[in-house]
């Protein structure tokens, strides 16, 4: 596998304060095309991006997340994403050329194509050349994924609309059907925490690894994601690594893996899914601003914990006219 086709497979985040080894792996992925991902409110991850890349900047790659409507109205991210954007600008000191989006927490889809959003959308394509994003999708939010496909078409040739979402063997936002459908319309994916690490998956490394029979569970889900790679052609993995010897590590273990995948030697890696539990999220928003009937019946006070959100919401967004798009 060439240095160029793993910067097509992989997006690497972390790496949330700055210092002399973080910054020793940070321009070496940025060196090697690897997409970055951060966000505004990641401690230094900014300032460790722009004195990493100093000299290489039109090197980078980056992917930030930016919050719409954040549930939580005292935080950071309860602002118009257009500010959120012209900060991470002002503290990384330069625009990069290679800028891709992530837009976190609920939209409903009819929202995307409302007049603020279409203006929102040609602002940044025009400011900052932005042209890929990659709406957050939890099942909980029932996203018609035709409906993405639509928006494609409702925006073709000025932005383009994909998903990022949780997935690994062992907990997945997407099913094989949706990936299908998903990659007959070209529409991109990204697949968040590949490796089955973090707080997120229900299922974790060492229950995965009972049920490998010896098999190692990293390298299983490497295998997972580098097969669906193969399989639908429009997917990439994002995860970290906290020093330059894990990620050379891992980069030798995809290489290893998609070596034996080309040929056909499934043996140290193939893992019978009928034989895992699946954890696929459908309860599940980390951010708690979708709450589905069920939950308000389950627990009345959701419901009146809503109301006083929307209210406040609505007070505050005063102060930039409504408008969360900006």
């Amino acid at each position: 596998m060439k240095k160029q086709e793993i910067s097509n497979k992989l997006i690497f985040g972390g790496l949330l304060d700055h210092n002399i080894e973080a910054e020793e792996l940070r321009r070496l992925q940025i060196i090697e095309g690897m997409p970055i991902h951060t966000c505004n409110n990641y401690r230094e991850s900014i300032e460790l991006i722009k004195n990493a890349s100093r000299g290489i900047e039109k090197n980078l790659k980056l992917l930030t997340k930016i919050y719409y409507k954040y549930p939580n109205i005292k935080h950071k991210r309860f602002r118009p994403l257009i500010d959120q954007l012209n900060e991470i600008v002002d503290r990384l000191g330069f625009i990069p050329v290679d800028w891709s989006l992530q837009l976190c927490c609920y939209c409903n889809l009819k929202e995307l194509t409302k007049i603020n959003a279409s203006k929102f959308f040609a602002k940044i394509k025009q400011k900052y050349n932005i042209n890929q994003i990659y709406l957050e999708y939890y099942p909980l939010y029932n996203y018609k994924l035709s409906q993405i496909d639509k928006l494609n078409n409702f925006y073709k040739s000025k932005i383009s609309f994909g998903l990022i979402g949780y997935q690994n063997l062992c907990n997945r936002v997407f099913t094989k059907n949706d990936l299908k459908f998903l990659s007959s319309k070209s529409i991109n994916i990204i697949f968040l925490g590949f490796l089955g690490k973090g707080i997120q998956n229900r299922y974790s490394l060492d229950s995965l690894s009972n049920a490998l029979n010896k098999k190692n569970s990293i390298d299983a889900n490497i295998f997972y994601l580098l097969s669906c790679q193969n399989t639908y052609k429009n997917i990439k993995g994002l995860t970290h690594v906290s020093s330059i010897d894990h990620y050379l590590e891992l980069k030798k273990k995809l290489e290893q893996i998609d070596e034996s995948l080309n040929k056909s030697d499934f043996s140290n890696y193939f893992i019978d899914e009928k034989k895992l539990s699946i954890y696929n999220f459908h309860d599940y928003d980390q951010y708690g601003g979708y709450i589905t009937l069920r939950q308000y019946f389950k627990k009345p006070k959701l419901l009146m914990s809503k109301i006083k959100y929307i209210i406040k919401a609505y007070l505050k967004s005063f102060k930039f006219k409504n408008n969360f798009w900006g």
